[in-house]
């Protein structure tokens, strides 16, 4: 292929197949996956070619099916500053000198490190430290440059090498901190209601998630002191129920328009990430039972 046939998205997305890498597309604006990516075998150049030249808007992320990432997050510094957090272990008895690092669009970090030979630590943990999470499950992903504000630290040196093994110690202290926590996140189920019909009844004479949630894309999301809670409540009963993260959004983004008051895009936004977020990380928990199974 002649790359310089291609746009930017292009470019890269061909160049982190090339090097062994699973793009995955991404809505714009969004963290939200264009489309079904879990345990599908990496796409062909020809794919990402189409893909990105149909929809150059859309954003890309990398699956962590041959590599890991701890990502630094500095969204909340006064509680939880993941750069201070990571400062204690930013040496080479943690990390190796050749990893990737790439500024993310929230003022943190991504640091990129392929997974050691017969890797099996934690796939996923979030707030191993505060403000850092770890991701490593072949389902997770994280959004990479070109995205829009996403930069590589020197994407010229990266091309060249892939990055080092995540060093053992690093891994170790990972699933040491994990361990502390009780229980990982799941689809939260927010108590309350607003006062929106409620009453809306199944065959057998019983309220039904499912029934409410499509409910709310007819008549909104309720009243102004409850639709946040609703909002959750249906995104939560969506996915549950198997509806894919992009169906989902677009069905409670539709809730939301119908509501008297509507929430602000923003806050629908932020509400759905982080539901989606808890998703992964509660199918994570299944996935790791179910190999302790096989």
């Amino acid at each position: 292929m002649n790359m310089k046939e291609y746009n930017t998205k292009v470019k890269y997305a061909l160049k982190y197949i090339e090097m062994g890498f699973y793009p995955v597309p991404i809505l714009p604006h969004t963290k939200i996956p264009a489309m079904r990516f879990a345990d599908h075998p990496q796409m062909t150049p020809q794919e990402a070619a189409v893909i990105w030249d149909q929809h150059p808007d859309w954003d890309m992320a990398l699956r962590t099916v041959n590599h890991v990432v701890v990502d630094v997050d500095m969204h909340d510094t006064e509680h939880a500053n993941g750069a201070k957090s990571i400062s204690k272990y930013w040496n080479e008895e943690y990390f190796p000198k050749n990893v990737w690092i790439s500024h993310t669009r929230g003022h943190g970090v991504h640091i990129y490190m392929l997974k050691p030979a017969g890797f099996k630590g934690y796939r996923q943990a979030i707030g191993f430290l505060p403000g850092v999470d770890f991701k490593s499950h072949i389902n997770n992903y994280t959004l990479v440059p070109p995205s829009a504000g996403y930069t590589w630290v020197d994407w010229d040196k990266y091309q060249k090498a892939l990055p080092a093994c995540a060093k053992s110690k690093l891994l170790d202290l990972i699933a040491s901190e994990a361990e502390k926590k009780i229980k990982r996140p799941s689809v939260p189920v927010v108590p309350g209601k607003s006062s929106m019909d409620f009453n809306v009844k199944g065959k057998n004479g019983h309220s039904t998630n499912t029934l409410l949630a499509i409910n709310s894309i007819l008549h909104g999301l309720g009243d102004v002191g409850g639709r946040n809670d609703f909002l959750t409540k249906i995104v939560g009963t969506f996915l549950a129920i198997g509806v894919s993260y992009v169906d989902t959004y677009t069905l409670v983004s539709m809730a939301n328009r119908q509501t008297e008051n509507p929430l602000p895009q923003a806050e629908v936004d932020a509400t759905f990430e982080s539901i989606v977020k808890a998703h992964m990380s509660s199918n994570d928990e299944s996935n790791d039972k179910n190999d302790k199974n096989e």
